[in-house]
């Protein structure tokens, strides 16, 4: 699938992989995952994420891999879900948020 947009080099990461996901993404293009929290974590640190999954095809589509951008909205809605309103008033959320990203 994703060869049919890109001619990038490819590298596949599973949970048995030698080298770590960190060590990876620092000269990754994008990522690509079916459904994975992996992809956001990329996201976080600049690099753009597709993913496979039906439901999450609209936060980047494979079809623009050599035009990737990231849409910073979807932490927003991640967020949402994540925390309360007292605990985003509070700054705990944001704070949290912004210590372990």
């Amino acid at each position: 699938m994703v060869k049919q947009y890109t001619d990038r080099e490819i590298i596949v990461h599973n949970k048995y992989s030698k080298e770590p996901l960190n060590s990876l993404l620092k000269n990754a293009w994008a990522f690509v995952s079916l459904q994975s929290t992996a992809g956001f974590k990329a996201m976080l640190n600049g690099i753009p994420s597709f993913f496979t999954e039906k439901t999450l095809e609209k936060i980047c589509k494979i079809q623009d891999i050599e035009n990737p951008t990231i849409n910073f909205n979807i932490f927003y809605n991640l967020a949402y879900g994540q925390w309360t309103l007292e605990e985003m008033a509070s700054g705990e959320a944001w704070e949290s948020i912004s210590k372990n990203s």
